[in-house]
């Protein structure tokens, strides 16, 4: 008869105690480093958020490239009057 099949004893009960408690703290370890895992990404994220450039600054920085380029193309386009030496 498999150990599976026969009926429980009371000589089993330290056996289930013992995988019981060892499949409780292998969990347990686990939940342990999912929080720190958890807590360092709260952090990472909080940087982010404090460094990253938000839409309006980008578009503040696009409207500056613009104003600049269209100078830059107004001036292209006036005649070159050279100096006198």
């Amino acid at each position: 008869m498999n150990k599976e099949d026969r009926p429980a004893t009371k000589g089993d009960i330290p056996n289930l105690k013992a995988d019981l408690g060892a499949k409780f703290n292998a969990a347990d370890a686990k939940l342990d480093q999912m929080v720190v895992s958890l807590a360092r990404i709260r952090a990472d994220l909080r940087e982010i958020k404090a460094t990253m450039a938000a839409k309006d600054d980008i578009e503040r920085v696009i409207r500056h490239i613009d104003s600049c380029a269209a100078a830059l193309e107004s001036a292209r386009r006036q005649p070159h009057v050279p100096r006198p030496l």
